[in-house]
Order: C-alpha cells, then sequence, then structure tokens
C-alpha cells in the first residue's frame, strides 16, 4: 500500500484540468491528456456522479492499462468549479496473462491482420490473392459489418470511444481468396495511439474462437436448465430488493428529498428493471 495521496482537477465539463503523477502517467496511457476528457472510465464514472448528485463519493477502484491492475481508494469532491479527486491507497501489480481481445475472438493463425488509421482507411492488410488492391480504401468496403444481436456494432463503439474494438462480426465483401462471402468472421482490433491523438487500429479478422473441453474444464457438464433456474433465484429477489428500495426512494414516498437524489434513485430503479430483464 501507499500512503501518498494523488490529486487531480476536473471540470464541470469532465475535462482533466491537473493531476499528479502517477494518475498523470495512467491517464496518457488511456489515450487522454490535461485538457480533455478524463480517459480512465471508472473514475472518470465516479467523478460524474460527484458532478450529478453534488455530493462526495468515495469507494475501491480498479483501474489499469494493458501491463498493470491499479487497486486505489478514491474520493470525489464536488466544487463550484468541478470535482476534486483524491486518491490513496495506490497500488499497482501486473497484470493477470490473460488473452487480448483480439487473440479472445478471433483464430490468429486463420485470419487476415490489417492497420488502418484513425478514419478505418487501410494502410496495411495481410492476406491472400489481391489484398494489396484495398490499400487506401475503407476498412467497411472490404467487410460488411453484422450488429450484434441487440442492433449495435463493437466497431462503431470502438471508434466513437477510442477503445478496443471487440468482437465486430463481419462478412466478406470482396477481395480475399479461400474466404467465403457468406462466412460470418470476427474483426477485433487495438487502438494506436500518439501523445495526444488516436492515430488508428491495429487488428485481425478470422474465425470466431470456439471453447473446447479441454481449454474450459467442466463447462459442458453443466445442466443449462438447472443453472438458469439457480441464477433465476439467486439474482431475482436481491434485485427486486433493490428496485423497491430505489422507487421509494426516487417517489419520494418516505419523505422529500433533493430531485437530483431522486433522479438518481431512479437510475438505479431502472437499471435493477433491466437487470432483472436479462
Amino acid at each position: 500500500m501507499n500512503s501518498l495521496v494523488v490529486r487531480a482537477m476536473l471540470d464541470t465539463d469532465g475535462r482533466l484540468i491537473a493531476a499528479d503523477e502517477p494518475l498523470a502517467t495512467l491517464n496518457r496511457r488511456a489515450g487522454g491528456h490535461i485538457g480533455r476528457g478524463f480517459a480512465i472510465p471508472q473514475l472518470a464514472q465516479l467523478a460524474r456522479i460527484a458532478i450529478r448528485t453534488k455530493a462526495p463519493v468515495a469507494r475501491p477502484i480498479v483501474a489499469g492499462d494493458h501491463d498493470h491492475d491499479v487497486t486505489m481508494w478514491g474520493r470525489f469532491i464536488p466544487t463550484p468549479d468541478g470535482v476534486r479527486i483524491e486518491i490513496a491507497d495506490w497500488a499497482e501489480r501486473p497484470k493477470a496473462d490473460l488473452p487480448t481481445p483480439m487473440e479472445a475472438y478471433a483464430q490468429p493463425d486463420q485470419g487476415i491482420r490489417f492497420d488502418c488509421d484513425a478514419r478505418l482507411r487501410l494502410t496495411r492488410i495481410d492476406g491472400n490473392g489481391n489484398a494489396d488492391m484495398w490499400l487506401g480504401r475503407s476498412l467497411s468496403e472490404l467487410f460488411h459489418m453484422v450488429p450484434d444481436h441487440d442492433g449495435t456494432f463493437p466497431l462503431l463503439r470502438g471508434l466513437a470511444d477510442q477503445r478496443a474494438i471487440v468482437g465486430q462480426k463481419v462478412r466478406l465483401a470482396a477481395g480475399i481468396a479461400g474466404i467465403r462471402a457468406d462466412e460470418i468472421l470476427v474483426l477485433s482490433a487495438e487502438p494506436v495511439s500518439d501523445e495526444k491523438h488516436l492515430v488508428g487500429f491495429t487488428g485481425q479478422v478470422g474465425a470466431p474462437m470456439r471453447p473446447t473441453e479441454q481449454a474450459l474444464p467442466g463447462l459442458f457438464s453443466i445442466d443449462p436448465k438447472l443453472f438458469s433456474k439457480r441464477i433465476d433465484g439467486a439474482l431475482r429477489r436481491p434485485l427486486g430488493r433493490i428496485i423497491a428500495n430505489a422507487e421509494t426512494i426516487s417517489l419520494q414516498l418516505d419523505g422529500p428529498i433533493r430531485d437530483d437524489y431522486a433522479r438518481y434513485a431512479g437510475d438505479i430503479a431502472d437499471a435493477g428493471r433491466h437487470l432483472l430483464d436479462l
């Protein structure tokens, strides 16, 4: 544990005004810098809650970059100009050796590797046949994006948030030998940034990774119906209590409270109902 207190300051729009090391370094590794939006999502979310509720927020946090996980205790204190952040008990540890998004969602030896700029124009492509003819053209011309079950596109989320693109389903448009046009592939990519801006992505497209009994021992011995029933019983009652209590606060049934607290309780109830539906 580190007893040093690390401080930062955000304005009311969530832009980072000042930050002590090592928080400033972690923010740069996440793609942010002074004067732009806070790039560490775990901390940025709590800062928004403090600004919205005009009340201090304090809780344990786990954040990190590609190489390390960081555990910390954070306090987010609203001020007239934004929110003051105080981080204590900063501790770093090497991140677990888990697959990267690209390794987890596509077979690395059976696909196409590519680089593209921030506008998704291809700058490198390794594939069979006439792959080089696609250089300078849009990634979306080569691959038709397939939406997730909820109608969203991981590629658009990654581009908007300047984060990794994980598990974007695609179909090949044309031009790469050995791959059927109707075959569903998976595109995953990591962002590439300079010190201030996103400059592009590096990634691959390949066949979806399918789990095996050797890779996931015990997974296939579980009765799906029994598992669903156990999960339903374990979650439905506590979620119901969370929703009921949040609605009581939101509707101010036990007495008046500030409007922003009531809206926050309403958000909790909505999130609980969403989880209950899932």
